[in-house]
């Protein structure tokens, strides 16, 4: 959670810096180290307040009771167990997929039982990137790995869609167990 914060800061807080002084040095007026780092680090501190606490609410809104996990990262992962078929499984998930979620379907492929989709933009995310691994299991079910990030790698908050969608596609999952 503190390492959100800290890497918050330091990036919006270097970027910002930078771009005062390269402004500052462009339009001539004399380039202060001092004052530049200072509006830097007002910045940063100000931005990782703001969007971590922000990420920090929604995604432990999004993990409800579940917080084991590291909820805050925008990298997210889960494994179901299901007594389905692994074929069954593959098609149960590539139904949420594309029919529940809408997504775009980039990679499918039963006989790996591989499925890859991606997300539109959205105001919250410049989209994500999901990706399902389905392995049988010894007693005939299937292991499904669930994983979902950012489509932008260096994204730092994602207030919370990416640990929702996996959240939301392994209660999918094991909802199909009990019918």
């Amino acid at each position: 959670m503190i390492g959100l914060y800290v890497k918050l800061f330091c990036i919006t807080g270097t970027a910002f810096m930078l771009l005062n002084m390269a402004a500052s040095f462009l339009l001539g007026t004399g380039v202060s180290i001092i004052l530049e780092s200072s509006k830097g680090l007002v910045f940063g501190f100000t931005m990782s307040a703001i969007l971590g606490t922000i990420h920090a609410l929604k995604a432990r809104s999004q993990a409800g009771e579940n917080r084991g996990d590291d909820i805050y990262s925008t990298r997210q992962s889960r494994e179901v167990k299901t007594p389905l078929s692994p074929d069954s499984a593959f098609n149960l998930l590539r139904h949420y997929l594309t029919e529940v979620r809408h997504f775009r379907l980039t990679e499918a492929s039963s006989e790996t039982g591989l499925l890859k989709a991606g997300t539109p933009w959205t105001l919250k995310t410049f989209g994500c990137r999901v990706r399902a691994e389905i392995t049988k299991q010894e007693d005939g079910g299937a292991l499904v790995k669930i994983f979902s990030r950012p489509a932008m790698p260096l994204t730092l908050v994602d207030y919370g869609e990416n640990l929702k969608l996996v959240m939301e596609a392994s209660a999918f999952l094991r909802a199909s167990d009990r019918t």
